[in-house]
This record gives structure tokens, C-alpha cells and sequence, in this order.
């Protein structure tokens, strides 16, 4: 039963960084969905974080049904929950505020901070406090 998770989690992690660009940083991309490259860049912003987040509540609806404590450990980190719709737009605020807040993580890959930012906000399971540093 264990296997399953860390496959799918494996799964989408490897499905949203296959769309990033190799070169682009948590920095980088905060530039971007602040308009430092106009409106082009906060379309690519939009529909990128939005893109992530859409496998990440995908995820989080598979995640939802496992019973045990090491799967859904496992999974924590690349699900997302909510039993309210979550917007792109919403979805890019979290991101840019989370960001600001960790300007030590900023050299990382963007899609890394949007998964933690995504994460961190609409856990499925509360299960520890998720933060980069406890996953390190």
C-alpha cells in the first residue's frame, strides 16, 4: 500500500517540473508574478502556479482517502485539500506572500516554493508543521 503514494507522489512532482524551465528560481518567479516582465509575465505566473496547483488538489483528492500515517506523511507534501473551489488567482497570492516571507529560499526552484506555499496552506492532514526546513 505504501508503494502507491510514493509513486504518485513521485508522479507529480515530476509531471510539474517537467513544465518549469530548469533555470527558473523561487526569486525569479516571484519577479515575474510581481509584473517585473508586464503582463506577459503574470499570465505565465497565473497559469503555471494554477497549472501546479490543479495536480496538487488532484493529488489531494487521492490522498484523502489513505488511512495510514506513513502514506499520508508521504503525500503531505504534494496535496493539497480544500472543500472550497481555490482560484489561480488566489493560488498566485499565496505563493507571491509566501515568498516574500522565505527570502532565503529564493534560489531554490520555483516550482519547489509553490508546492511548499500550496502545501503549507490547504494541508490535507495538518500532520506536522510543514516548512522547507522540516523537509530539508
Amino acid at each position: 500500500m505504501t508503494k502507491i503514494p510514493i509513486t504518485l507522489a513521485a508522479a507529480a512532482l515530476i509531471a510539474t517540473l517537467s513544465s518549469a524551465k530548469a533555470n527558473d528560481t523561487v526569486g525569479e518567479f516571484l519577479r515575474l508574478c510581481n509584473g517585473d516582465r508586464g503582463d506577459a509575465g503574470r499570465v505565465v505566473c497565473r497559469y503555471f502556479t494554477g497549472g501546479v496547483g490543479r495536480q496538487m488538489f488532484f493529488t489531494g483528492a487521492f490522498a484523502k482517502k489513505l488511512r495510514t500515517y506513513a502514506d499520508q506523511q508521504t503525500m503531505n507534501i504534494v496535496a493539497a485539500c480544500s472543500d472550497a473551489a481555490v482560484t489561480d488567482s488566489a493560488m498566485v497570492q499565496v505563493f507571491r506572500n509566501w515568498a516574500t516571507s522565505h527570502p532565503e529560499r529564493w534560489g531554490d526552484p520555483a516550482q519547489a516554493g509553490i508546492n511548499f506555499a500550496l502545501a503549507q496552506t490547504w494541508q490535507c492532514f495538518g500532520l506536522f508543521p510543514l516548512t522547507p526546513e522540516s523537509v530539508k
